[in-house]
């Protein structure tokens, strides 16, 4: 049902092409507090990838790859950084953090005294 003087949503392809398994319900999605950049973790079907996408201007940014696995992602309150934790070669899990607009990611778990095994 469409309202008088109001246009039809639409879509926004926001992502390039994914391989692998998409979906699989460990996928996360999060949007930024400023409603800026909307981030997603992906399985290409080897390892995890982490993805900013602009909800501005639709550019999208590979944030890190080779992720063992993505355990949980969150957005900082001024919406520039991405929290993340991760496993690592040890099995050891460790706090990630990487600006959302791109950079190298950076193991904050140190700063933090945390040696997390699940």
């Amino acid at each position: 049902m469409m309202c008088a003087g109001r246009a039809a949503p639409t879509s926004v392809k926001l992502n390039s092409e994914l391989s692998g398994d998409v979906g699989v319900g460990e996928d996360l999605v999060v949007i930024s507090p400023d409603a800026g950049h909307l981030l997603y973790t992906h399985f290409d079907g080897l390892d995890y990838e982490l993805k900013s996408v602009s909800l501005v201007d639709q550019t999208e940014r590979l944030l890190a790859a080779g992720l063992q696995h993505v355990f949980d992602l969150s957005i900082s309150p001024d919406s520039s950084t991405a929290v993340f934790i991760v496993l690592d070669e040890t099995g050891m899990r460790r706090v990630m953090a990487v600006p959302i607009t791109g950079g190298a990611p950076v193991d904050i778990s140190g700063e933090l005294n945390l040696g997390l095994r699940f």
